[in-house]
């Protein structure tokens, strides 16, 4: 999870069993990046380009001394972010420049711990937001060992535990507005990870190519992402074949409005990627869109598939559900037994998964078109009422 406050006027139970992806769907529509250019280098726009498939918010140039890397918001590739150049091997070569490999870690999400998880670098990570969120069972082993440490204090960043462990990096997500200069002023990077931002499951991923730079482990970085793309296409095709097309539905109402992801969303995309049309194609915003509820229910309640992210401990049961949904009745989904689950709480939907794409979309797909996957292990997503 990010390290942010949820501001809102949502009682318990609504946190608890929140739909599908509001856990961050109201905050992410109005988000805007803070800028932290780090250096102006004219280096940057020389070099071998690193091919960049998915992303919209990544560029690397690659030279024989350095990697020259860009980011830019990814909901407008034109806003530059930040620019780091870091190089191949250790040197004092100027405060604009990142001495590479780098060997310490501090995050600001736990979701970039996934990235270094699938080169085999977990045990760069010095210190982290939210541990007590953390599902990946390594990392909880180097949290409750002492190796990993707690940078949040009352549910905001500490900035004096950052400063106490001290790593050569701290990795950002830029929800906000930030004073990361007292973090810099102490010879801290500052590197802005925009992956939230992209509006495609593959661009999310594909941010592991920056960690493979700052590592030493690109090569290591682009051959796990080209793995993970093949299979997702090779999926995703599978799935465009089927003459079914069925509306999937997704989202959350809160105080007489329906908050859901636009079409351009990552979310809206694995619909699309898993042969399904989504309900809300019409709005084709990156982040979330609102609309007045008794609007949506004309949508919704015709549509073929349901589905939801819930986080709750223990298991989510049919019974928790329609305590949560008194008019699941109008719904032509839960009428025809489709409706399927994501327990955040139980599955690391909001950490691991960002690196499985293809794993994800397997699931959805398996509850789509079961006939197309029926040897594969849902890890993600299930049927919340088994056919």
């Amino acid at each position: 999870m990010k390290a942010m406050k949820l501001k809102c006027g949502t009682s318990r139970n609504q946190l608890k069993v929140s739909r599908l992806f509001s856990l961050l769907l109201i905050g992410l529509a109005a988000c805007s990046p803070a800028k932290n250019n780090s250096t102006s280098d004219p280096s940057l726009d020389t070099g071998s380009v690193i091919e960049i498939s998915h992303s919209v918010g990544l560029q690397i140039r690659d030279t024989p001394l350095f990697y020259n890397i860009q980011v830019f918001n990814p909901k407008d590739s034109t806003e530059l972010i930040g620019s780091y150049v870091v190089s191949k091997s250790p040197g004092n070569f100027g405060e604009d420049t990142i001495s590479g490999p780098v060997q310490s870690f501090g995050l600001s999400s736990t979701t970039f711990a996934a990235f270094f998880d699938r080169i085999g670098l977990l045990s760069a990570i010095k210190g982290m937001t939210y541990t007590d969120r953390v599902l990946n069972q390594t990392l909880k082993q180097r949290i409750s060992e002492g190796q990993i440490v707690e940078l949040t204090s009352a549910g905001e960043l500490d900035f004096e535990k950052v400063l106490s462990v001290h790593p050569e990096v701290f990795m950002v997500y830029g929800f906000e507005d930030s004073d990361y200069a007292r973090i810099a002023d102490q010879g801290i990077h500052v590197v802005h990870n925009l992956e939230y931002l992209e509006s495609t499951p593959l661009g999310r991923a594909e941010w592991i190519k920056l960690i493979g730079c700052f590592t030493g482990q690109l090569e290591e970085a682009i051959a796990v992402f080209q793995a993970l793309e093949k299979r997702y296409m090779d999926i995703s095709t599978k799935a465009m074949l089927s003459s079914f097309n069925p509306t999937v539905f997704t989202g959350s109402n809160y105080k007489g409005l329906w908050y859901a992801p636009g079409n351009d969303s990552y979310i809206a995309n694995y619909i699309r990627d898993a042969g399904a049309v989504y309900s809300f194609q019409e709005f084709n915003e990156k982040g979330s869109i609102e609309i007045e509820y008794e609007a949506a229910l004309k949508t919704i309640t015709v549509a073929d598939y349901w589905g939801m992210v819930v986080s709750q401990d223990g298991e989510y049961t049919i019974e928790d559900f329609q305590a949560a949904h008194e008019n699941a009745e109008l719904f032509k989904s839960y009428r025809d037994g489709n409706v399927f689950v994501c327990n955040a709480a139980t599955s690391d939907y909001f950490g691991d998964a960002v690196m499985e794409p293809d794993v994800v979309l397997a699931d959805l797909v398996k509850i789509i078109h079961p006939d197309y996957l029926p040897d594969h292990q849902s890890k993600y997503f299930f049927d919340l009422i088994p056919n």
